[in-house]
């Protein structure tokens, strides 16, 4: 004999074995514990790269088991470690210069001609609240 069904207009599923009561279910608490240090393992890689001060091609590598040697330069921590460096270089030739001579406020913006007004005179206060250098005049210098 041949049993038509007619076709839905939804997708459905045919079990072909009898369900099992949820009662009878069990899952052994070894596995439920794998399965949550499985999960913790993958939100502190998460974290880790999120935020990490690494580069994140080196991050993304040592989580899949591999490395890489140097950094790519080219992700926001690697970008942010040059920035910052290169930051700290025109402060230190401006501590030195000022040094060598007493520089007055607008020859010290000239001499940091790649770094905006604003950051030049912020790092000069900076410097004078800290005691590094002093000013007399209008003219700064280190502090002896």
């Amino acid at each position: 004999m041949l049993v038509y069904t007619p076709q839905l207009q939804q997708p459905s599923v045919t079990l072909t074995v009898s369900r099992v009561h949820p009662s009878s279910l069990v899952i052994p608490k070894t596995v439920l514990e794998d399965r949550k240090a499985k999960e913790l393992q993958l939100w502190a890689a998460m974290w880790k790269y999120v935020n990490g001060q690494n580069c994140r091609s080196q991050i993304l590598a040592a989580y899949f088991n591999e490395r890489v040697e140097t950094p790519c330069g080219i992700c926001d921590q690697c970008v942010a470690i040059q920035r910052q460096s290169a930051d700290s270089s025109w402060q230190s030739e401006l501590l030195d210069k000022i040094q060598q001579q007493p520089k007055t406020w607008e020859e010290c913006i000239v001499l940091c001609s790649g770094v905006a007004r604003e950051q030049v005179i912020e790092f000069l206060r900076i410097q004078l609240d800290l005691g590094i250098c002093v000013e007399k005049g209008g003219v700064i210098s280190r502090k002896v």
